[in-house]
């Protein structure tokens, strides 16, 4: 009698912990999105990106960065964007804009010399020596592929 209830707490104990590891397997899938199957708003969310998802939202861009449309988004630390809280819808809309360009463009695109036009109309300079900069301002974390489009992590904000 004493072998099986041995057996019992045996069993008990190996499928409970078989099931903390698979509870823990399965939160570790979850949370970690592959970021080719995220869209731009959803890597900026998955990002920690508060101060520049309430900009983007304030100044009405969140549908574009939503659909389908491929962009590419110069994303500039939060830090830098911080200055910018306050501003008017309009305001944010004209900032934001410049640093959405229609289209994909790998860093690899981005050509020394080349000029790139925003949604808003801005002309974005690339120069690539010591790095990439755009418009003066480095690329600290280029190419995050996104299912729309791919972001390029800024250090600062860019002068227009």
């Amino acid at each position: 009698m004493q072998n099986f209830y041995k057996n019992i707490v045996l069993k008990t104990v190996l499928i409970s912990l078989f099931l903390v590891i698979a509870a823990q397997l399965n939160a570790q899938e979850t949370a970690v999105v592959p970021t080719q199957r995220l869209t731009l708003l959803q890597y900026i969310i998955n990002d920690d990106r508060p101060v520049l998802l309430s900009m983007l939202t304030t100044a009405g861009l969140v549908p574009l960065l939503s659909s389908d449309e491929s962009y590419t988004l110069l994303a500039p630390s939060e830090e830098s964007l911080a200055a910018l809280q306050g501003e008017s819808p309009e305001k944010l809309k004209r900032i934001l804009s410049g640093y959405i360009i229609k289209g994909t463009y790998l860093e690899k695109d981005l050509k020394d010399g080349k000029q790139i036009q925003t949604i808003s109309g801005a002309n974005l300079n690339v120069c690539r020596k010591r790095g990439t900069l755009i418009n003066g301002v480095r690329i600290s974390t280029p190419d995050n592929n996104v299912r729309n489009g791919v972001v390029h992590e800024l250090s600062t904000t860019m002068s227009f």
